[in-house]
């Protein structure tokens, strides 16, 4: 997920047998949040609706797997994209950059 000054994007990958990922899905939705000061809980509430709406309308299929794992279980990598961008060509994007989050996820 990329929370951008404009934008929120979120992709959903799942990362195959063979080690590679592929692109379930991905969603964007603009906002004018001003995201430059303290996140109040109003701040928080309003993109938390906003991410809600994301993923109830690209069926994001493993949400609620996903939020039932603790924490510490969780990986989260951001990584910018264009809201302009195909699912193709975000799913070269992921292939490119799936090392450099593989080590990530190593080193921590």
């Amino acid at each position: 997920m990329d929370i951008g000054t404009e934008s929120i994007k979120m992709v959903e990958v799942m990362r195959m047998d063979d080690g590679s990922y592929e692109l379930l899905t991905y969603g964007v939705a603009r906002h004018s949040i001003d995201l430059s000061e303290y996140w109040d809980s109003s701040k928080l509430r309003q993109i938390s609706i906003i991410v809600e709406d994301i993923l109830n309308t690209a069926d994001f299929k493993g949400v609620k797997t996903v939020m039932s794992v603790q924490s510490k279980d969780v990986y989260v990598t951001t990584m910018d994209f264009e809201s302009s961008w195909t699912k193709p060509r975000i799913q070269d994007e992921i292939t490119q950059q799936a090392p450099y989050f593989y080590l990530t996820l190593l080193m921590r």
